[in-house]
């Protein structure tokens, strides 16, 4: 149910290389979106129109239409001079595909598209489904769970068959696509709020009940924020363990849709790329231990 281990975003041998980026390739997109959303994606095209209709246009618009209007304005500007792609656009909606026709025979595959119609839910729910695959290209095994009364984890990784691993996902606004690279001081600013967030008392979606980790969503993070989000998320969880806290919880890690950029002296070339930044808590005091690296096999061979 939720695919061959690696066929998403790990090393596979012979993959084929990124397609051309021309007219052909975008139609392609759109109907590929179109067709394995079906009728949510129909709905959505509705209201985006009638929103961009009305006399008092909606000041937001869904993530999806914002990408699939773009290049199709895209497609139009082949018939021209100066043809554009917004590669961003491209390789987001790609890798959503990717990660989409991973999970579309699992059961949890209903809320999935679900999540996706929502204005608000769609950073959530890309993101979500992104560390699941994720986390099973790694190795682990992946239970979603449902949404219910009561605050629970986004996830549970199942290391054995008695063992569970709580996982919380938060998408701030911040590091949906930021503009600049945030630094170091605003991102240990995002670590406190979206612990702060996920609780870890008992009610919390990360209590004590299970070993925990707090998976951070971002999009197009920039590549200084990387090294910066360890940073920041190193320090907080020195401070915890000083003080005692967040004993059960394993790690923080941030999650990153990235476009990766092939340049050379002919052509150029992208392709969705997922990237955690995973930072362990010293103070962890548990047995479970949670698989973060790409194994051996799916690794790309050195060269």
């Amino acid at each position: 149910m939720a695919g061959a281990m690696g066929t998403t975003f790990g090393y596979v041998a012979n993959r084929p290389p990124p397609p051309v980026g021309d007219a052909k390739l975008l139609e392609r997109v759109i109907e590929d979106v179109q067709l394995l959303l079906g009728p949510t994606f129909d709905a959505l095209e509705r209201v985006d129109r009638r929103g961009r209709e009305s006399h008092t246009p909606a000041s937001r618009r869904h993530p999806i239409m914002i990408m699939v209007a773009a290049l199709r304005a895209d497609i139009a500007s082949f018939g021209t001079a100066t043809p554009i792609v917004h590669v961003d656009y491209l390789v987001e909606l790609r890798a959503l595909l990717q990660t989409l026709e991973r999970w579309q025979r699992h059961p949890f595959w209903p809320e999935m598209v679900r999540g996706l119609a929502g204005e608000d839910e769609y950073p959530h729910t890309a993101i979500l489904l992104a560390a699941a695959t994720y986390f099973e290209d790694a190795g682990n095994s992946v239970e979603f769970k449902e949404t219910g009364r009561d605050r629970s984890p986004d996830l549970f990784l199942v290391p054995t068959v008695s063992e569970r691993i709580a996982v919380e996902v938060k998408v701030p606004e911040v590091l949906r696509a930021p503009p600049v690279a945030l630094g170091r001081d605003k991102l240990m600013d995002v670590v406190k709020k979206a612990m702060k967030k996920a609780r870890t008392g008992r009610s919390g979606q990360l209590s004590r009940e299970h070993p925990a980790m707090l998976v951070i969503g971002g999009f197009r993070t920039w590549a200084s924020d990387l090294p910066d989000f360890e940073g920041a998320a190193a320090a907080y969880l020195q401070e915890a363990a000083k003080k005692g806290k967040h004993k059960h919880v394993l790690g923080i890690g941030l999650l990153s849709f990235l476009t990766l950029v092939k340049r050379d002296p002919t052509q150029q070339s992208a392709q969705a790329a997922l990237k955690m930044a995973f930072v362990p808590n010293p103070g962890y005091e548990g047995a479970i231990k949670l698989i973060t690296e790409t194994p051996p096999h799916l690794q790309r061979p050195a060269r």
